[in-house]
């Protein structure tokens, strides 16, 4: 059942629709108070109906219809002054430092251009893009929330923010050490392996070992990492 309809008037400044009716009207006039308006003033019609299901009942507002209408008398600015200077297309200041140039909209919104990290309006450096902060032992340089550029560290393979760091393991490709790892000035290097197989360890060529055979005394090892006594 149709309980009549609201009206609703578009708000220029906020870009909201404004219900002006507190209740459903139910004839077929609507007056609308509209002093301090000028120009061309929006409105939408919903009606509203009771609708009526096997659970209960419940109000169902439909799709809006629309109209316009002409009001005269001076035109209000976009900061409501009638015939006022702030209109689209002029100067204002929308209290943000970080842009320029700014200016109302044709919606009536001060908007100005975001200043880029380099200070440029409108321009492409802007946080999160590449940049050069001037240090080779960087990579992968962007601009950060705060308009620094910053890079990361090279690592010793070279790879931006790279795990390879001095004290890491790496790979010096000799068989004879063990141990591996990056120097602080990212040389791979590994302990000597002794003649025990032990990175670093005491069992060098010349020095005591045994040979195992109770016949021979004075065991050492030889250059070749043979343990061997004299009869």
């Amino acid at each position: 059942a149709g309980l009549g309809y609201h009206v609703y008037r578009y708000n220029t400044q906020t870009g909201a629709w404004v219900r002006r009716t507190s209740s459903p009207v139910t004839g077929t006039n609507f007056t609308d108070n509209i002093s301090g308006l000028s120009g061309q003033v929006r409105y939408m019609v919903r009606a509203l109906d009771l609708e009526v299901t096997p659970s209960g009942t419940y109000q169902n507002l439909s799709q809006g219809r629309f109209t316009t209408m002409n009001v005269s008398g001076p035109v209000l600015d976009c900061q409501g002054v009638p015939g006022g200077s702030a209109v689209p297309g002029t100067a204002c200041n929308d209290g943000d430092a970080g842009t320029v140039n700014d200016a109302w909209t044709v919606d009536c919104q001060c908007v100005g251009d975001p200043l880029d990290c380099n200070g440029v309006p409108n321009g492409p450096a802007m946080p999160g893009t590449s940049c050069d902060d001037g240090d080779p032992d960087t990579g992968n340089d962007t601009w950060n929330g705060a308009c620094v550029c910053v890079g990361l560290p090279l690592d010793c393979a070279g790879v931006p923010g790279g795990g390879a760091l001095p004290g890491t393991a790496c790979d010096d490709g000799n068989a004879s050490t063990g141990n591996d790892s990056w120097t602080v000035s990212c040389q791979c290097i590994g302990e000597p392996i002794d003649c025990a197989g032990v990175p670093n360890g005491q069992a060098l060529p010349g020095t005591p070992c045994d040979d195992g055979d109770s016949s021979t005394g004075n065991d050492v090892y030889g250059a070749d990492c043979t343990c061997a006594g004299s009869v």
